[in-house]
Order: C-alpha cells, then structure tokens, then sequence
C-alpha cells in the first residue's frame, strides 16, 4: 500500500512539467506555496492519462467551465469572508485573462488540438475561459509558478498570491466532483 503511494507520488512529481517547474524552484522560494494538494495533483495526472494515454477528449463546452469555476469561488468568498473580496476578484479576473492567453499555447496537449481548433471556429464569440472546464484551470494552475518567475512582483506580493491559491485550491477541493469530469482514471 505504501509503495502504491510512492508510485503515485513519482507519477504525478512526473506529469506534464511539474518535475521541471519544482526543480528549478528553490526550497526557500516562494514559489513553492504554490504546490497543488495531492487530490488535484491526483487529478492533473488522471487528465494526462484520459487525454494522452486513452486518447479521449472532453465534450466542449463543458459543463462547468472555467469562468463558471472561477466566479462561483468569488460569489463563494463574498459570501463566507468579504476581507479579501476585492483581491479574490482580481486573482479570478488574472487567472482568467493567463488562461485565455495560454491555453492554445501552453496548456493543451497534442491530441486536444484539432478540437481546440473546431469548437473556436463554432463558438467565434466565447473566450477559452468560457468553454474549457476544470481540469484545464488546474493545468494553468501547476504552471502558476512560471508565470510568476516572469512577474515583476515583490515577495509580499507572491506571498499574498500564494494565500488566495490555496484557497482557491481548499474550493476545488470541495466541490471536485462538480468541477471536474475526470474522477480516479474515469
């Protein structure tokens, strides 16, 4: 049992850029507040075996989709806690506009890109954010750490970031089962 859990750990430390984002991330470095918890880690990795080892592609628009995600943790954090409301909005709106800027670049894998092709040609209106779901969020997500190596931003700054993540993180966790479609290697 233990073993199955080291096994797990190697292939997620292993997907998709993550190994190569914390190498190059100094213990002491802010940068590593930005880890995924183990069950989205868990589900980054059962995204890369549903789309590049089963060949599968999820049905677009999905059903929740990112900007859904990202407004319901707003409406979520204005309700429970409005201190940082304004910060909230400011992370979602980023996490949004990274999002629609890299998905076609960054965030797709081989196989996703004759879809991402077909459904901007249909849906000529609509913004990534508004077709992509959840387990494209959580691919930004793990790349979060780049992104911010290219920032002219402070370490309070990164510090301040790194809070709202994780909460932004605690959410996912708690509404997983609606936000994502992949569901343990389903």
């Amino acid at each position: 049992d233990g073993e199955d859990d080291v096994d797990e750990h190697v292939a997620i430390y292993n997907c998709r850029g993550l190994r190569s984002i914390l190498e190059h991330v100094d213990p002491d470095d802010p940068l590593r507040w930005f880890e995924l918890p183990t069950v989205l880690k868990r589900t980054v990795l059962d995204d890369f075996e549903y789309v590049s080892e089963s060949g599968r592609l999820y049905p677009l628009p999905a059903q929740v989709t990112v900007a859904a995600i990202l407004h319901a943790w707003v409406r979520h954090r204005k309700r429970t806690q409005d201190t940082d409301a304004g910060q909230i909005r400011a992370l979602a709106e980023s996490l949004q506009r990274y999002f629609n800027e890299a998905l076609s670049s960054m965030l797709l894998y081989e196989d996703e890109r004759p879809q991402y092709a077909m459904v901007t040609t249909s849906h000529p209106g609509k913004r990534a954010s508004e077709i992509y779901g959840g387990e494209h969020l959580l691919r930004l997500m793990v790349k979060l750490p780049w992104f911010l190596e290219q920032l002219p931003i402070t370490r309070d700054e990164v510090r301040q970031f790194a809070r709202l993540f994780q909460d932004l993180c605690r959410f996912l966790l708690r509404n997983h089962y609606r936000f994502f479609s992949v569901v343990d290697g389903s």
